[in-house]
């Protein structure tokens, strides 16, 4: 029997907002099992100090912003197709009480964050991005499923997560792509 280490040797990954945070760690540990791995980010910056420190001849990166659908589609096409897909893309957190709430700040993160996987979910369904018996993994957070006080906008965004991925999977299963939300502190 194959253990799952020996599973992700060979397989090409990308891992949206690989460059810091999550996806950082999860492109880190993938390479360690054998993977070739594809981080994006918005920052050329970034992706040139996290593979630096990724220290790999293995990993790739390209400059790519979610908010903008059809060059981040074309970008999927492009760099793919892959074996899994990982998506971390944030670029900042948003706390406090709803009445200090600036909304265009909420509004990009949604952007981000939620509309950035819907643009990944809408290019695997449309195109073959992700290789069948493949994955598309996204990333929620713990106030998806508990906010507290000063998490109500940051509950509801990762809320919108979870619910997004029962509805890819659906949607992809056809094409033999498994989806799953990664929740952090939980």
């Amino acid at each position: 029997m194959v253990n799952s280490a020996e599973k992700l040797f060979g397989k090409k990954v990308l891992v949206v907002g690989g460059s810091s945070g999550i996806g950082y760690g999860a492109a880190s540990i993938i390479l360690d099992y054998g993977a070739i791995v594809t981080i994006v980010s918005s920052s050329e910056e970034k992706i040139q100090s996290a593979k630096k420190r990724l220290g790999s001849d293995e990993v790739r990166g390209a400059v790519g912003d979610v908010r903008e659908e059809a060059a981040f589609t074309n970008l999927l096409q492009y760099l793919g197709p892959f074996d899994h897909v990982i998506f971390c893309g944030v670029d900042k957190i948003i706390r406090g009480d709803i009445v200090d709430a600036n909304l265009d700040d909420a509004k990009h993160l949604f952007g981000v964050k939620f509309w950035g996987a819907v643009v990944v979910g809408k290019a695997a369904a449309k195109f073959d991005i992700i290789n069948r018996g493949g994955s598309l993994t996204l990333t929620s957070g713990a106030a998806a499923l508990k906010p507290g006080k000063g998490a109500a906008i940051g509950g509801a965004l990762n809320g919108a997560v979870v619910s997004l991925t029962q509805g890819l999977a659906s949607e992809l299963a056809h094409k033999g792509i498994r989806v799953n939300t990664v929740v952090p502190g939980l």
